[in-house]
């Protein structure tokens, strides 16, 4: 904040060299009282005196890429035309639980491939697609798909003196008509649940993926010194966190069909067929193919039937499904939980009492976060959803229930995971481990809800673009 202040009175110097007797900067983002906002307000209420006399100035935010980001000295605009306060008033919280209709225009869907970054060259770790920014192919990013949270950010270079390094796909906010900086707001920041945080401005550009294009607001976000740092960016499919004090948008499917590009708002995960978690191996490669995207319309024809849960989107602002039951080795570990579906996660996350429930089932440990098992010890790992009329059952695939051995032991790491859940509701998160065995729908139209799928024997045909 210090820093921005301090380039604000430059400004005030510059364009009043003599006779200022007093000058007051404060900034005039009221919302941004949190600690964890960033020291980068959208603008700052400026008075200048003058002896007895004095005058108003606005100093707003700016981008050029020049210069990058920067303050202009400006008079105060008429009141129809001024900033409002982004926190959620009444408006904001309709826009927010309004219901999603569908669209008499556009395709039924497209399909497109999934990637994954790989650790420790076995282990994949994300869900990542392919993304366009603006009308230059240069700026086609590959973003990790995270049903966990709501904002489209890219790491992205903001100014001509900025480099990038070798290798990195970046968005080039230089490269002319890439984007239109929205003036005037503030930096962001958004903590995710692995600690990272992320800062970022809003731009708006024309956004693409598989062909289809409509007009996005997106977080710029600067560029990480180190590869492994921060993924290239995040393709933000959830819901705004209740008072985000980030402004009301649409997520880019929604989007999408509101564009009339597709008919309806709902997305799919289509897990790999081949190469589960446990049987990949060793060859020194960065990535792995990892299933499909299918933005709008499932077909059919990829799937055997759908279990339907009601996603609890507006009393948890995120995808929370009701999970009836968790069974492993044929007990019955917790029954009547609620459980995040979060394609940003890698493994499945619960507490450590459940943990500790789990290990008991397979003769195994629960310790600094991790349940171990001996060879042989589990056999089962199945998750039920759905009401009593169409209840159903999804297992892990055997090749998944290990994720090789333990450190410094003879004992398998098993694929769940413990935490604190601290004040959230749910007490399981399903991610990618789970995903990666079924076909999994996340539709936001009319009721929300998230639907489950065993695979059918045909391949999904990626839409050619």
């Amino acid at each position: 904040m210090e820093e921005a202040k301090a380039e604000v009175r430059r400004l005030v110097d510059a364009e009043f060299p003599e006779g200022v007797t007093k000058v007051d900067i404060n900034s005039s983002d009221y919302s941004s009282d949190e600690e964890n906002i960033s020291d980068a307000p959208g603008s700052f209420d400026v008075f200048i005196a003058f002896g007895g006399a004095g005058i108003s100035k606005n100093a707003k935010r700016n981008w050029s890429p020049a210069n990058g980001f920067h303050y202009v000295l400006e008079d105060y605009p008429a009141p129809a035309m001024s900033v409002g306060d982004t926190t959620w008033d009444e408006e904001r919280r309709n826009k927010e639980s309004a219901k999603i209709n569908e669209s008499e225009t556009g395709v039924e869907c497209v399909v497109l491939e999934l990637k994954s970054d790989v650790k420790n060259e076995k282990q994949p770790t994300n869900y990542r697609v392919n993304v366009n920014f603006g009308s230059s192919p240069q700026n086609q990013v590959s973003l990790t798909v995270d049903s966990g949270s709501s904002i489209l950010w890219a790491q992205s270079r903001i100014q001509f003196s900025q480099e990038v390094p070798p290798g990195r796909s970046v968005v080039d906010l230089t490269i002319e008509d890439a984007a239109r900086f929205q003036e005037g707001s503030k930096a962001y920041e958004i903590l995710y649940g692995n600690g990272k945080k992320v800062a970022f401005s809003l731009f708006e550009t024309t956004v693409g993926i598989g062909g289809l294009k409509t007009s996005q607001v997106f977080g710029a976000a600067k560029i990480a010194p180190q590869e492994n740092l921060l993924p290239l960016g995040i393709l933000g499919l959830g819901f705004s966190a209740e008072n985000s004090p980030i402004p009301f948008h649409r997520t880019l499917v929604v989007h999408l069909m509101e564009s009339g590009m597709i008919k309806r708002a709902s997305f799919a995960m289509i897990g790999p067929r081949s190469e589960p978690f446990g049987t990949v191996k060793p060859d020194g490669e960065k990535t792995r193919d990892r299933g499909w995207l299918v933005i709008g319309n499932l077909p059919d024809a990829y799937h055997n039937g759908i279990t339907w849960c009601p996603a609890l989107a507006e009393q948890y602002r995120a995808w929370v499904i009701r999970l009836n039951k968790v069974t492993v080795n044929g007990v019955v570990i917790c029954e009547n939980q609620l459980a995040l579906v979060d394609t940003g996660s890698s493994y499945l996350t619960t507490t450590e009492d459940y943990c500790q429930g789990i290990a008991k089932a397979i003769q195994g440990k629960a310790n600094s976060g991790i349940v171990t098992y001996p060879s042989g010890g589990l056999s089962e790992f199945s998750f039920t959803f759905g009401d009593k009329a169409s209840e159903a059952t999804y297992r892990l695939n055997k090749e998944d229930l290990s994720l090789g051995p333990a450190p410094g032991s003879d004992s398998l790491r098993s694929p769940v995971t413990y935490m604190n859940f601290g004040s959230k509701k749910y007490t399981w998160i399903l991610g990618g481990i789970f995903i990666d065995n079924m076909v999994t729908i996340f539709d936001y139209t009319g009721e929300k809800r998230i639907g489950f799928a065993t695979r059918s024997d045909l391949d999904p045909v990626v839409t050619k673009t």
